[in-house]
């Protein structure tokens, strides 16, 4: 992450072509691909599990804490220092580096290669459950965080700034939903809370194309849904639940793909109403594949 930011900074400041940036905005999102699946798996299997769903919501909120920083970060550059808040992004990835070689410096444990005859997946197995439910989840949630503020600029005709401000308190919603799971001693198991957060989600996502304020609270029902995911994953596949968690990560990467491309020729044919519209259909798939593996299927097995 740090290689790709200094590439893509160091590439703005000398005013080379475009490509060079792709590099550098390639590196990194390999680097953050590796992160955002590694940081899953270690809390997974060092947390007590008492405390791993509000564990979860902590480290999720940080993304959301970062979202709203990051505007912040980007207006206090501006246009002609932007390239400096990129080469200044590398600075925690040097400082977790030093920590990391400091700490394996400092391990007086030797290194013990594990083989888990179970810890490998076949290929199809957990691709419908927990993988394409999170990847319709994620897909939902990066369709209406990324296209909102453009939504309500250019369908609803709002000022540049308030549609703008709107993104602002959708992230502040996502971020308030992560802190409060992760503070609170909710006794709710977590699969009541995915059913409640997908059903809420998709009922706000649907009224917001009316209500827009109910576009907030569909923010704060996406909130947790994610980090009680991977809770639910270590909980439910044990020594197995790094391969799902990968597999799932992965999976919902590939997917953003093709939506943020699909989403883009939408908006250019038929506009973003219509490319907002998938969003709720996102969550009802989801919502399908959990009913189906976590309560209908449990039901059947249990009966």
């Amino acid at each position: 992450m740090g290689i790709g930011s200094l590439i893509f900074s160091l590439a703005s400041l000398a005013g080379t072509t475009f490509w060079p940036m792709v590099l550098g905005a390639i590196i990194f999102g390999i680097g953050n691909g590796f992160c955002s699946i590694c940081i899953n798996i270690l809390l997974g299997q060092v947390a007590p599990a008492p405390h791993r769903r509000q564990l979860f919501s902590g480290l999720h909120a940080m993304y959301g804490l970062a979202s709203l920083c990051a505007p912040l970060i980007a207006t206090l550059f501006g246009p002609k220092l932007w390239p400096y808040a990129f080469l200044l992004s590398m600075m925690p990835a040097l400082i977790f580096l030093i920590i990391a070689l400091i700490s394996f410096r400092n391990d007086v444990h030797p290194l013990v290669t594990q083989v888990r005859s179970k810890s490998t997946l076949p290929f199809l197995t957990g691709l419908i459950y927990p993988g394409s439910m999170l990847a319709f989840y994620v897909c939902a949630e990066v369709l209406l965080a990324t296209r909102l503020s453009q939504y309500l600029e250019h369908a609803l005709q709002w000022d540049y700034h308030q549609a703008t401000a709107y993104n602002f308190y959708f992230f502040m919603s996502l971020t308030i939903g992560r802190v409060l799971i992760a503070v609170l001693p909710i006794r709710v198991n977590n699969s009541a809370m995915l059913l409640i957060s997908l059903i809420a989600s998709t009922a706000c996502f649907a009224l917001g194309f009316k209500y827009p304020m109910t576009f907030l609270m569909t923010g704060f029902f996406m909130s947790y849904f994610f980090p009680l995911t991977m809770d639910a994953v270590t909980d439910q596949f044990k020594e197995t639940a790094p391969s799902y968690i990968a597999k799932s990560i992965v999976l919902g990467g590939l997917w953003l793909s093709g939506m943020h491309y699909l989403v883009g020729m939408a908006t250019d044919y038929w506009g973003i109403r219509v490319a907002l519209l998938p969003g709720p259909v996102f969550l009802i798939l989801a919502l399908a594949i959990l009913l189906k593996y976590k309560f209908i299927g449990c039901s059947k097995s249990s009966g």
